[in-house]
């Protein structure tokens, strides 16, 4: 819609609309494609689609750390309390404190992550063949059988 908007406002002549609405229709494409899109996860690995066309794909072998972390992070350590909790994907393992600058910062820029259910955990654990790491998350654990 904001595409179209900017071509009317240049066809008529008025390009500071134009270019405010080009670029409010960009900001609308980079949101889309980033929390838009598919991420799948396999025996190989994770991969991230947006309309079925591959963006990123990671295989296991490339990821150091798997975690969940809940964005609440002043909750006065109250595990009733996490927020909202992502499930990410990380290249290199983190300590406290980088889990603690990754919830204040978040979304990530170099990680994959989803949404935390309990059915997405429960994939994740049995994908993933070492300890998953949490952070402000309260309790996530389940078992599997």
């Amino acid at each position: 819609m904001c595409a179209f908007l900017a071509f009317l406002a240049a066809a008529a002549g008025n390009w500071i609309a134009a270019v405010l609405f080009g670029a409010a229709a960009a900001l609308f494409v980079f949101v889309a494609v980033l929390y838009g899109s598919t991420l799948t996860l396999d025996d190989g690995g994770l991969s991230r689609s947006f309309f079925g066309i591959p963006m990123r794909s990671i295989p296991w072998s490339d990821i150091a750390e798997v975690g969940v972390v809940g964005l609440k992070v002043f909750n006065n350590n109250d595990p009733k309390r996490p927020g909202t909790r992502y499930i990410y994907f990380s290249p290199r393992t983190l300590d406290k404190d980088s889990r603690f600058r990754l919830a204040l910062e978040w979304p990530p820029r170099n990680m994959l992550y989803l949404c935390y259910t309990k059915e997405r955990f429960t994939a994740v654990q049995a994908l993933w063949n070492s300890t998953i790491e949490t952070y402000n998350a309260g309790n996530v654990f389940y078992s599997l059988s």
